[in-house]
């Protein structure tokens, strides 16, 4: 008999809870995505015939749109992504 190796895992991973957004818009904008736990930000430029995608990472999240046509129309979207849950999307539909 050959010898049997005592299999175990090595290098598990953690389960971290993502959330992939998924974007369009009515019209084109910039996005600021701050994770407010770690205090990042990303920036981003939406067309309004784009889609867009981002997975983001455990944390509370704002994101704040702001029109490229009428810079003083804002949208303000906050977000909750819990570690430890399975990977979910949601589509996000930016509206002036």
């Amino acid at each position: 008999k050959p010898d049997q190796k005592n299999q175990t895992p090595t290098g598990q991973k953690k389960r971290v809870g993502q959330l992939l957004i998924k974007f369009t818009t009515n019209e084109s904008c910039k996005l600021k995505i701050t994770n407010i736990d770690l205090d990042e930000v990303i920036d981003w430029d939406l067309s309004k015939n784009d889609y867009g995608s981002i997975y983001l990472k455990s944390g509370k999240y704002s994101i704040v749109a702001t029109s490229e046509i009428d810079k003083s129309k804002t949208k303000t979207y906050d977000f909750d992504v819990k570690s430890g849950g399975a990977h979910t999307s949601q589509n996000l539909h930016i509206r002036f």
